[in-house]
């Protein structure tokens, strides 16, 4: 696969990685070096963040709730990859995000190119100080924003702009 470190990992819980650090060790080799990233997770906060219940899916299950198809066969690697690629397109799309995700976004193009932060959304909604953060943490994992390294400040990126496009269609 190259250099790991340029890698990310991301599989239906840790069970996969934690195999294949094993059997790395079991050859003699390094455990790899990517960045693990568990959909299991991503998919609950995605849930419960636009739907307001707090529950923790199967793979299956999670294809079933968003009205996806089951894989080809269940529990082999290359099903099982595809499954969970087809979770994080839907997830991970900014427009199919949570009420106050889409707030931050659509405040953000208001806004553009001048940053937001919790201040700037509390001119437009007084309950903002309560959310922002947990919108501005979905729209980061969907890469529709920058974050100013201080994470004081957000600004609308490529894949906002577009998102903002497909939800104004």
């Amino acid at each position: 696969a190259g250099p790991t470190e340029a890698v990310d990992f991301v599989a239906w819980g840790h069970f996969d990685h934690r195999q294949l650090a094993k059997e790395a060790a079991a050859a003699g080799l390094p455990e790899p070096a990517w960045a693990v990233s568990n959909a299991k997770v991503h998919f609950s906060d995605w849930w419960r963040w636009t739907t307001g219940k707090k529950v923790r899916l199967g793979q299956s299950q999670a294809l079933e709730a968003l009205g996806l198809p089951p894989g080809q066969t269940p529990h082999r690697a290359i099903s099982d990859a595809l499954d969970v690629a087809r979770v994080l397109r839907i997830i991970w799309d900014p427009a199919r995000g949570s009420a106050q995700a889409q707030a931050v976004l659509r405040r953000c193009a208001a806004l553009d190119p001048e940053p937001v932060n919790r201040g700037r959304m509390a001119e437009v909604d007084d309950s903002a100080r309560g959310w922002f953060e947990r919108a501005v943490k979905e729209l980061k994992r969907s890469r529709a924003v920058q974050v100013s390294t201080g994470r004081a400040h957000v600004k609308l990126s490529d894949r906002g702009r577009a998102a903002l496009a497909r939800m104004e269609a």
